[in-house]
């Protein structure tokens, strides 16, 4: 038997990214998006230039003001990316939570008990509702 023909098994890898992204002073969530797609494409397709990456797990914080929160995550298969290689179809993207943690957007207000629909208990209904007595299920 010919040992030197046999080629060596290619091992599988999936790679896991963090990257961490500057608003560098932008005043926009989306321009911030708009930059984490362009880095997630770039990171993705440098993983996949590697034939023994199969699968790239990806995840995108913002910074902004000394705040971090993500921005976008994926998980993407070789087979899935040659498929479809979107970043906006593949990725998963946090949205309005994000840009409130980052400043870029306020939150929303709360409701007061005040501003509570009617019929909505209140703590005192709820006081009023509690026994040192069980109720018997059973009459």
């Amino acid at each position: 038997m010919n040992w030197g023909a046999i080629a060596p098994a290619v091992l599988a890898e999936a790679r896991q990214l963090d990257y961490t992204l500057s608003s560098q002073g932008s005043r926009s969530y989306a321009v911030l998006v708009q930059q984490a797609e362009q880095m997630a494409d770039r990171l993705v397709r440098q993983s996949f230039s590697d034939a023994a990456v199969t699968q790239v797990s990806l995840r995108i914080l913002g910074e902004h003001n000394g705040s971090e929160a993500p921005v976008l995550y994926l998980t993407v298969s070789r087979t899935d990316w040659q498929a479809n290689p979107d970043i906006q179809t593949q990725a998963r993207y946090f949205g309005r939570p994000s840009a409130v943690l980052l400043g870029f957007t306020q939150p929303q207000a709360i409701q007061t008990a005040a501003a509570l629909p009617i019929g909505y208990p209140t703590s005192q209904d709820v006081e009023n509702s509690l026994s040192d007595t069980e109720p018997n299920f059973y009459d």
